[in-house]
């Protein structure tokens, strides 16, 4: 998420410099450039940020703690609940008009940064990368979720949330909107509807109903997924990229579980010591579009399925 004070012009000399681009934790943002870039994007020097109410003197310069980590996500949680409509998809665009904000689209963005929010004539925007549309009824997945997520920041500057100075408080506050925003994105009665709690669900139902539930409520199969297992027990789904290189190469895009089990993050190469090595190394069996499911003894009982050029699984957690 980035803070953009108006008016500011979205320059991609200014926002993405790629001396400073490269040394960025995951996608850009402003607390982490130069005093000088800074201030030509912001009009604030890095000690101050420009919100709705004026000029906030300090950044946040501490990891928040478990109580106040606690308490914002309860507070997130109600206002999520608040907006969203108990089934089917969100409508974008009724909820950015409620809240007041307006949804727009910048060249410079694109290949950079998912969206920022920014103040745009004393109101909250949020901007995408082009050539997307800035019609919110019109957004793909990716974006549908990155909406959400920037609505996460502005609920968290209206209590005082102010942006990260601090690489632990960046990333605490950077969970509370995906939480936020898949909450938002997906009701507890949804869930409810595709997962009933005393249902003993097999992992191909997992996969199958986490797929299912990603295309009705239109968002992408990992915010379903991130989400299922905040809602179904010893759950967990990993997406794998296979290269078309000789022998191919296995790495892992996002992983979530709610239990230990495979323990591998964000960009993990599947080697011969790994859980899943026997899986992804059978190329005839892995570039499959049916769903097979078999045990991968201890631990899990796992589904996969062949999307080119990904494998998606999905694990029951059974230790």
């Amino acid at each position: 998420m980035e803070l953009i004070a108006d008016p500011v012009a979205l320059t991609l000399e200014h926002l993405f410099a790629k001396q400073y681009y490269a040394t960025m934790p995951r996608r850009t943002n402003v607390a982490c450039l130069p005093s000088g870039i800074h201030r030509k994007l912001t009009g604030c020097l890095p000690s101050a940020s420009t919100t709705k109410s004026g000029t906030l003197r300090h950044m946040l310069e501490a990891p928040l703690s478990d109580l106040q980590v606690a308490n914002l996500s309860s507070f997130l949680r109600s206002e999520a609940m608040s907006l969203q409509p108990s089934r089917g998809p969100l409508p974008v665009g009724q909820v950015l008009d409620r809240l007041g904000v307006s949804l727009s689209v910048a060249s410079e963005l694109a290949g950079k940064a998912h969206g920022i929010l920014r103040l745009n004539n004393g109101s909250w925007e949020i901007v995408l990368p082009a050539p997307n549309s800035a019609d919110p009824e019109r957004l793909s997945p990716r974006h549908r979720f990155t909406v959400a997520h920037e609505l996460g920041h502005m609920m968290l500057y209206s209590q005082g949330v102010q942006r990260a100075r601090d690489r632990r408080a960046y990333w605490q506050i950077e969970d509370l909107c995906n939480a936020f925003a898949g909450q938002l994105l997906m009701s507890d009665v949804e869930l409810d509807e595709a997962f009933p709690r005393d249902a003993d669900i097999s992992a191909r139902e997992l996969l199958v109903r986490t797929k299912l539930l990603a295309r009705r409520l239109l968002v992408s199969f990992e915010a379903a997924g991130r989400r299922v297992t905040t809602h179904v027990a010893r759950s967990a789904f990993v997406r794998i990229k296979v290269s078309e290189a000789k022998p191919p190469r296995f790495v892992i895009l996002w992983a979530t579980e709610n239990e230990r089990w495979l323990e591998s993050g964000r960009g993990k190469h599947i080697g011969a010591d790994h859980t899943l090595f026997g899986l992804v190394s059978d190329k005839q069996l892995t570039m499959r579009a049916s769903i097979r499911e078999l045990d991968l003894p201890p631990t899990a009982i796992i589904a996969s399925q062949w999307t080119n050029p990904h494998l998606d699984v999905a694990a029951r957690i059974t230790t």
